[in-house]
């Protein structure tokens, strides 16, 4: 059976122990999202879920375990149910953005200059250095792809896991 075709109480007991430190996100919240807007869209007659991981889930880095783990399954997730939903006019796409300024990252850069001693200016420009871009992601970049999945003219895009690592 098929995501939609299973109680959640199915995926619960094999996904229970998996979740991100500091947040405790289970993987069976995200599936319930995905029960609720199945359904929303089956309503609809077509849709498109646009899951936002991280590239953490592509590229891992040291010290990040639960976080890198938690991000790949957003991936694998999404990469699976976009066959399952393909079927219903459904398209399932994943964006992995590098460093976003945002909350969580101001406290990342705060931990690196508490371990390093650097200041928070120079942990964030080496989060930043590691980008392409040179620079953190803003907010409304990725909303601004989030947006685009969404629409009509990206009907045509599904399964995809796409980074958002910015250009020179």
């Amino acid at each position: 059976p098929t995501m939609h075709q299973h109680d959640l109480q199915a995926y619960e007991r094999p996904l229970r122990a998996f979740f991100y430190i500091g947040g405790i996100i289970f993987l069976a919240g995200l599936l319930g999202v995905f029960r609720f807007v199945f359904f929303w869209f089956i309503g609809q007659g077509e849709g498109h879920i646009v899951n936002v991981a991280s590239a953490a889930g592509i590229i891992s880095s040291a010290e990040m375990a639960p976080y890198n783990a938690s991000k790949a399954a957003v991936i694998s997730l999404s990469e699976t149910l976009k066959s399952e939903l393909a079927p219903y006019g459904i398209g399932v796409t994943v964006l992995c953005p590098t460093f976003v300024r945002t909350d969580m990252t101001a406290r990342s850069v705060a931990r690196i200059a508490e371990r390093t001693g650097r200041t928070a200016q120079e942990s964030e420009a080496a989060l930043a250095a590691m980008s392409p871009l040179g620079r953190l992601l803003e907010p409304e970049e990725v909303a601004a792809a989030v947006a685009y999945l969404a629409s009509k003219e990206a009907a045509a895009v599904n399964g995809q896991r796409i980074p958002l690592l910015g250009r020179a």
